[in-house]
């Protein structure tokens, strides 16, 4: 389902943790979601959350460019109502101008 509001705050607490509090909505359901993260080495983060309408735990890990997760209510997938495997990448292009 096409997602049609999506808020997040992000909040960089030291160099170790930092913790993001998002909000989305699809059609009437609304899902909050609280995420913590523990930054390591210079760009890695391990990723733990909650979404509380699904009732859902939220694993996974991260950099700059690429993360992966997977969020579900039950470690035992054949048990679980949700579940949710997720991977992304994040391509950015510099460009540049001669003048």
């Amino acid at each position: 389902m096409p997602v049609r509001v999506k808020v997040y705050a992000d909040y960089r607490i030291n160099d170790l943790f930092s913790s993001e509090l998002m909000v989305k909505q699809f059609d009437q359901d609304t899902f909050s979601q609280l995420k913590a993260r523990m930054h390591f080495w210079d760009h890695w983060a391990v990723i733990g959350g909650y979404e509380i309408k699904s009732e859902a735990f939220l694993l996974g890990i991260e950099n700059d460019y690429f993360g992966f997760n997977i969020q579900t209510d039950n470690l035992d997938i054949d048990k679980a109502y949700y579940a949710n495997v997720n991977w992304y990448s994040e391509v950015s292009v510099l460009r540049t101008c001669d003048v």
